[in-house]
């Protein structure tokens, strides 16, 4: 790390923190269901796994790597969170009727001097 941060600002140790840090908030979030952190968890994984691409010797480059992308993907299905209940899906049809009849419904006008038959005096 230390021969990467040579011309930045901050020193190796620094970005190493950051970099921990940065893993752990993606696995955390990624746990409690936080998209942000999940793309974070994936970004900082396939960064790995191009980091060790790059700083693994010949021979073992391609098996290293390999191992790491191995590991994220593994790792994308915890993140993700194992659901032991199937989710439910209920779908509902509307019901469409075949036949359409406009009506009016119009109330029987009643004599002006007959009351209503909803009213009713109080008992004392």
């Amino acid at each position: 790390m230390v021969q990467h941060s040579a011309g930045l600002a901050v020193s190796g140790s620094t970005l190493y923190t950051l970099w921990q840090v940065a893993g752990l908030i993606g696995l955390v979030g990624g746990f409690l269901r936080s998209t942000a952190a999940r793309l974070l968890w994936t970004a900082w994984g396939a960064s790995s796994a191009a980091m060790i691409w790059s700083a693994a010797p010949e021979p073992g480059r391609t098996l290293a790597t390999g191992i790491a992308v191995v590991w994220l993907l593994a790792s994308a299905f915890a993140v993700r969170g194992l659901q032991l209940r199937r989710a439910v899906v209920v779908h509902v049809a509307p019901r469409i009727r075949n036949e359409i009849r406009p009506e009016i419904h119009v109330p029987a006008d009643r004599p002006a001097d007959d009351t209503p038959d909803n009213v009713h005096q109080f008992q004392r």
